[in-house]
């Protein structure tokens, strides 16, 4: 699906596919929401935590390589869908995006490879 959104937004490359986080310096990839979003509906149709972070990381060819700012996003689905269900509010998503996109930042400045930037576009 990722080719698909790159092609309808005309952007393939570069920092184009980095989205800044509203009231920080922080600049998020475009695959932090579908990892959000695989991670919530998978939880949502019943699939087992378990199951949802181990899927990413069995290197299908379709899914590319998995790396720790994946497992920290997709988590942060499961996380959300497990405390708020489908009651979910914007406030409380935007709260939990936040809090996933600090645990970004934290693996980051540990020196994880994940797909973040500092500072403004």
């Amino acid at each position: 699906h990722k080719p698909i959104i790159q092609n309808m937004v005309g952007i393939h490359q570069g920092d184009g596919l980095y989205f800044q986080q509203p009231g920080t310096p922080n600049q998020v990839y475009y695959d932090i929401y579908s990892n959000v979003h695989y991670g919530y509906v998978a939880r949502a149709i019943g699939y087992p935590r378990s199951m949802i972070e181990v899927a990413p990381t069995l290197g299908t060819g379709d899914t590319g390589v998995t790396d720790v700012g994946d497992l920290i996003t997709v988590a942060a689905g499961i996380d959300m869908f497990e405390k708020y269900g489908a009651d979910m509010t914007e406030a409380q998503f935007n709260q939990a995006l936040g809090e996933a996109i600090e645990k970004l930042a934290s693996a980051k400045r540990a020196g994880e490879d994940v797909s973040l930037k500092f500072g403004y576009k």
